[in-house]
C-alpha cells in the first residue's frame, strides 16, 4: 500500500507531464499505484522511483498523451449524448404541450398583430434570446469559478464547437430580421416567412435550455465523483 506522500507525488507526476485535469489524474493515479504496487510486491529490490518510470516506460514514446486524447473523446460523447438526451425531453409530456402551445401562441399572435405590432413582436423575440445567451455565458462562468480544480468533463461541455451551435440559431434569426421591413412584410407575413421565425426562435431556445440543463447535470456528476475539486 502507497503511503499518502507517494500517492501525491503520483499526482505531482501527471502534472508535470501534462496532464492538468483532475479527473484524468485521479484516474491515472489509480492506475500507476496499482502497477507500482504489484512490481515493489513481486521484487522487494524494486523502490518507488525505480516502479514508477518502469511503469510510465511502459505508456511508450507519447507518455499520458494517449490517455488523455481516450478520456477526451469518451467525454465528449457522453456529453452529446446527455446534451441530446435534454433536447429531446422538451418533446415529451408535458414539455411537449408547452412547446406546440408556445408555437401555437406565437404564430396566431403574430397573425393578428399589425405589420408594425408583428415587427416590434419578433424583434423582441430575438433580443429576448440574445439575453437569454448572456445569462447562459454567465451562468457558465459562474460554475466554473466554484471549481478549485480543472476538470475535464466540465471543460468538454463548453468546447467552441458547442458555443458554435448555440450561437448559430440567433445568427439565423439575425438574418430573418434583418430584411424584415424589405421581404417578410412586403408579403404581408406569409405563412412560410412568420414560421421560419418562430420555429427557429423556439428552437433556439430549446438549444439554450438543454445547454443549461446538461451543464447542471455535469457539475452535479463531477461534485459527485470529485469534491475535492470544489469549493
Amino acid at each position: 500500500m502507497l503511503t499518502k506522500e507517494q500517492v501525491d507525488r503520483l499526482f505531482d507526476f501527471c502534472k508535470r507531464h501534462y496532464v492538468d485535469y483532475y479527473d484524468v489524474q485521479v484516474e491515472l493515479v489509480d492506475h500507476l499505484a496499482n502497477a507500482i504496487e504489484e512490481k515493489m510486491a513481486s521484487n522487494e529490490q524494486v523502490n518507488f522511483e525505480e516502479a514508477l518510470d518502469s511503469v510510465y516506460a511502459g505508456f511508450g514514446i507519447n507518455g499520458f498523451s494517449g490517455i488523455v486524447a481516450s478520456r477526451t473523446t469518451i467525454m465528449r460523447k457522453h456529453c452529446r449524448k446527455l446534451q441530446w438526451k435534454m433536447f429531446l425531453s422538451y418533446f415529451t409530456w408535458p414539455k411537449a404541450a408547452m412547446t406546440i402551445c408556445l408555437f401555437v401562441v406565437l404564430f396566431f399572435l403574430g397573425r393578428l398583430l399589425s405589420i408594425i405590432q408583428a415587427e416590434i413582436l419578433v424583434s423582441a423575440l430575438g433580443f429576448s434570446l440574445f439575453l437569454f445567451e448572456l445569462y447562459t455565458i454567465t451562468f457558465y462562468g459562474r460554475t466554473i469559478k466554484k471549481q478549485t480544480g480543472k476538470l475535464l468533463m466540465t471543460e468538454v461541455g463548453a468546447t467552441p464547437i458547442f458555443w458554435i451551435w448555440i450561437l448559430l440559431p440567433t445568427n439565423m434569426m439575425t438574418r430573418a430580421f434583418s430584411p424584415f421591413s424589405e421581404n417578410i412584410l412586403r408579403n404581408d407575413m406569409h405563412f412560410p416567412e412568420y414560421v421560419f421565425i418562430v420555429i427557429v426562435f423556439v428552437l433556439s431556445l430549446l438549444v439554450l435550455l438543454s445547454y443549461l440543463a446538461m451543464m447542471k447535470q455535469l457539475h452535479k456528476e463531477a461534485r459527485e465523483k470529485y469534491p475535492k475539486a470544489f469549493v
